[in-house]
């Protein structure tokens, strides 16, 4: 029986100890479940507060906005009532449907909206206020003239008010209960009542209401706000893990110490396994941790092989405090010096040094505490050495890139402000501190609401950004317009940044102007398209018109010149034969002047009937020209003997002369006479007496080059543009000079006709030169032809 009890009796203290560690299992995870659980609850309240806060001040915002709405209809109604003409108030702003003096639209039938309107403006007037809601959901303006007049403006108010943004709702109440929905329905809320309500269909909305100034109206804004959404899902996942680590740690010990108590007791005859000392071993090496023991009386310690391969060393053992100070890196010697001299006065060891290894540079990290002695009074220290190398880099590059990101987030030009999750301060930049004109106002701690306030007096204007919902444009006093930004950070914190958009707003600006002057440019385009359309059918019609009057006038020349041609002929010779006296003398000496000058000027008429000929067959397209192989010298030559006889009755020396190895030009041998019969005339005639007209023939560049020269009058360069054009002449005031200006306009064709050019160069009072370019035969087909 005694055997029984003394075995007995330790089962049952195992047993209490297993219930008792089991109820302290129980309380642990209990406690960390509840602690989590408030922690949890904790950031939703916070999280629940932030959006309820962003959602006052949108309200905020949107009242602004609305009031200066209202400012805007009220100067536009008092300007419109002074003018006379309430009417032109509806044309400064869509939202003005109907304007009138407040005395008549009190007159108006009841039930209506203009009554109702003045019922509203009645009670503003009392009240001494500038706008209102009526009972028909209408804004209402009240305002007065210069005179003392009363008017009103009114217009639904979903036209006063922004748009719904997503899930975003806003709604307009008075004073008097009114109360009506903005864009998107919305129930009846109570202005007071801000905050997260259940709704009738059981959905969770927050709500936030600001008063719109110098008016009985509240503008609330409200948006679903889900008990448990998907952010929550997430947070609760966290702190399951977090819930679930310790728990399966906990229960895995107490299992493992379970398994212990019911393990058999090892025989007392039977040896030490060596396994669980191999296992610990094992684990060590894993973790990269060694083992190190120091009692009173070594000169150093004992370390195991973990730890001796930490430290480059071969083989555990005892390493004296000399050789284990060799391998520390020099700085830290001095501090390991001491810890090992007060290793042995009792409490807790913990060092970390420096230590170089075939690897590199390493860190180890020495922790040990005083243990139990195998003999009284002896002291004895034992711990562990941990291989800390990647947690100490990785510390260092953390504290690197945190000092970099300070420095550049100091260094960046926008205001940048980092708060915590209950947005208190904890980062600024100095831009955020100059910009806001906050200079010794903030501090470690201090709210974002506190923040928000201090620097509204650095502020003169705030709106939303078209570009980024979540964003709000501020205007500083010095008229810098910033857009701020404000995002959520991964530890429930937030971050403000701001980014100057000066430049941006100021170029969409001058987008939208010349988007407006492009509008109009496009009206503008349209009517001239029109005027073009109409000038373009005139200019047909006046197209044909010239067309048939040029056809009609070619016609008419060459009808005319043939039948003028005829007693042309007959005058010119009948005054030959008179001046020749053929039939005997005349018997007076006048009578065969008269004779010669009447053969002249019949001469000359019929030249210029010829060339008008010419001009009329060229514009009418019937002129021909048979061009042939030619030596270009023969039909110039042939020109200039027509014309030196004529030049020696003027005085003038006509020169002609000629190129070597010229070839031959494709040309018809009648139209280059002509040409140069042309030219030279008109030189022989702008030329007095003792000047020079040379004529030359060259070859240049695969081209004839015909070029009349003389030292005449000259001609000035404002008139060249008009010369070789049909009936154009170069008038002298002092000489008068014969002709109909048809010979530079056939002497053009003709060129053209050949695929050549006409150019013409003039210098008053030194003469002009006009050179004909041709076309020449290919010299390789000259040489075929003279072989």
């Amino acid at each position: 029986m005694a055997a029984e009890t003394d075995l007995s009796t330790p089962a049952s203290s195992a047993s209490s100890s297993a219930r008792r560690l089991r109820r302290i299992a129980i309380c642990l995870l209990l406690v960390q479940a509840g602690a989590l659980g408030l922690k949890a609850w904790e950031e939703r309240q916070s999280a629940d507060l932030a959006a309820l806060a962003v959602m006052e001040r949108e309200a905020l915002a949107v009242a602004e906005r609305l009031s200066g709405r209202v400012g805007s209809a009220r100067t536009a109604l008092r300007v419109a009532a002074d003018a006379g003409r309430l009417s032109r108030a509806e044309n400064v702003t869509d939202a003005i449907e109907d304007a009138a003096v407040l005395r008549d639209a009190l007159t108006a039938p009841e039930g209506g909206r203009r009554r109702a309107a003045a019922e509203t403006a009645a009670g503003l007037r009392d009240r001494g206020e500038e706008a209102g809601l009526s009972a028909l959901g209408d804004i209402v303006v009240l305002s007065s003239s210069s005179r003392g007049t009363e008017v009103i403006a009114y217009g639904m108010a979903e036209t006063w008010m922004p748009a719904a943004a997503g899930n975003r709702r806003f709604a307009l109440h008075a004073e008097d209960g009114v109360g009506l929905a903005g864009v998107g329905a919305l129930e009846r809320m109570d202005p007071t009542e801000t905050g997260f309500q259940r709704q009738r269909d059981g959905e969770r909305r927050a709500t936030a209401c600001a008063p719109v100034p110098a008016s009985n109206l509240s503008l609330c804004s409200s948006a679903p706000a889900p008990l448990f959404a998907a952010a929550d899902l997430a947070r609760v996942s966290i702190y399951l893990l977090l819930f679930a680590a310790p728990a399966l740690a906990i229960l895995s010990l107490f299992g493992a110490l379970a398994g212990r108590r019911a393990a058999p007791p090892p025989a007392a005859s039977a040896p030490a396994s060596s396994e669980p000392a191999h296992n610990v071993d094992f684990a060590l090496e894993g973790a990269q941790a060694g083992v190190w023991e120091r009692r009173d009386g070594e000169p150093g310690a004992v370390i195991n092989d973990q730890y001796a391969k930490m430290l480059g060393v071969e083989g555990g053992g005892l390493l004296t405090d000399n050789a284990f100070l060799k391998l520390v890196y020099e700085e830290d010697r001095p501090r390991m010096s001491r810890a090992l001299d007060t290793a042995m006065d009792g409490g807790e060891f913990r060092e970390t040094f420096r230590t170089y290894v075939s690897s590199g540079k390493s860190w180890v990290e020495l922790r040990g505490r005083e243990t139990r002695a195998s003999k009284p009074g002896e002291r004895h220290v034992a711990g562990l050495a941990l291989d800390v190398t990647e947690r100490t880099l990785t510390e260092e590059r953390l504290k690197i890139a945190e000092r970099r990101l300070r420095a550049a987030l100091e260094g960046f030009t926008g205001p940048v402000a980092l708060w915590d999750k209950r947005n208190r301060l904890l980062f600024w930049n100095p831009a955020f501190e100059d910009l806001f004109g906050l200079s010794g106002q903030l501090r470690l701690g201090i709210s974002y609401d506190t923040v928000s306030v201090a620097r509204a007096a650095a502020i003169r204007e705030e709106k939303f950004s078209d570009f980024d919902k979540e964003a709000e444009l501020l205007q500083l006093a010095s008229g810098k317009w910033l857009q701020i930004v404000k995002r959520p950070t991964p530890d429930g914190g937030s971050v403000t940044i701001g980014v100057d958009v000066t430049e941006n707003l100021q170029s969409q600006s001058q987008l939208e102007r010349q988007r407006k002057k492009l509008k109009q440019l496009v009206a503008e385009l349209e009517v001239s398209q029109g005027q073009a359309e109409e000038n373009a059918r005139k200019y047909e019609e006046a197209k044909r018109t010239a067309e048939n009057a040029a056809e009609a006038k070619s016609s008419f020349l060459a009808n005319m010149s043939h039948e003028l041609r005829t007693p042309l002929n007959a005058i010119n010779g009948f005054s030959e034969i008179l001046a020749n006296e053929l039939f005997g003398p005349l018997g007076d000496k006048r009578y065969e002047e008269y004779a010669r000058d009447i053969h002249a000027a019949g001469g000359h008429l019929l030249d210029m009937i010829n060339d008008i000929l010419d001009m009329s067959k060229i514009e009418a397209g019937k002129m021909t020209i048979d061009p042939k192989p030619i030596d270009p010298v023969d039909p110039v030559d042939a020109a200039v003997r027509i014309l030196r006889r004529r030049a020696e009755e003027k005085g003038v020396r006509l020169v002609l002369r000629t190129g070597r190895d010229l070839g031959e030009i494709e040309a018809d041998h009648r139209a280059m006479r002509q040409m140069v019969i042309n030219l030279t005339a008109n030189a022989l005639k702008f030329t007095d007496a003792g000047g020079d007209v040379t004529v030359t023939v060259e070859r240049a560049n695969g081209e004839i080059l015909i070029t009349v020269a003389d030292t005449g009058v000259g001609i000035p360069a404002e008139h060249l543009p008009r010369l070789a054009q049909p009936f154009e002449q170069v008038r002298d005031t002092t000489v008068s000079r014969e002709g109909t200006g048809l010979g530079l306009a056939l002497t053009k064709s003709f060129a053209e006709m050949h695929g050549g050019r006409l150019e013409i160069e003039s210098e008053v009072g030194r003469g002009t030169t006009v050179r004909i370019r041709l076309p020449a035969i290919a010299a390789k087909t000259a040489a075929t032809d003279a072989a």
